[in-house]
């Protein structure tokens, strides 16, 4: 992708007309890693592009639905009656779907999933009781200041998802 990555990918590149609503880097790190893992594929700039946008938009679907308890598979956690082997393999059931759809949207969200389980405050499948409680500050902030353990964990499994993608739906 020529000239990088867009440092104002959170405003869809026009940080004068749109925003990012939260407030929050968790979603230009989303995008950031995405666009990378994207370089040298062979994919086109426009897919990883849709990509990444369908990656940063999960957050915000059905008006924040993705965010209830019993979603919290699909970010690496779990809800407070689950073990961490429940939600990991439904964890690995949505992300396998999503990439099987062989589609931009399916593709981004497979890869939210799995950038959110490199986040420390998602990682082995944490407990999650809500986003409003006390517990999620530390966890918040591990979203939006990524160790560079974290962000290699995600970029490294970002670029398994986009080449399973590949294996699966070929090139687009």
């Amino acid at each position: 992708m020529r000239g990088g990555i867009n440092p104002y990918l959170y405003g869809e590149g026009n940080p004068l007309s749109r925003n990012d609503p939260l407030g929050l880097l968790s979603f230009f790190v989303h995008g950031q890693v995405t666009l990378q893992a994207f370089e040298g594929t062979g994919f086109s700039e426009r897919f990883a592009w849709e990509v990444a946008r369908a990656n940063i938009q999960f957050d915000f679907i059905g008006g924040g639905a993705t965010q209830e308890i019993d979603m919290a598979y699909s970010h690496g956690m779990r809800p407070p009656n689950e073990s961490p082997a429940q939600a990991k393999a439904k964890w690995e059931s949505f992300v396998n779907y999503q990439i099987g759809l062989c589609n931009a949207q399916g593709l981004g969200w497979a890869i939210h999933g799995l950038q959110d389980a490199a986040a420390a405050g998602h990682q082995d499948f944490q407990e999650y009781g809500g986003i409003l409680r006390w517990r999620m500050i530390p966890h918040m902030f591990g979203d939006v200041f990524p160790s560079s353990t974290a962000r290699v964990e995600a970029l490294a499994t970002t670029r398994k998802a986009i080449e399973q993608f590949r294996e699966k739906c070929g090139c687009r």
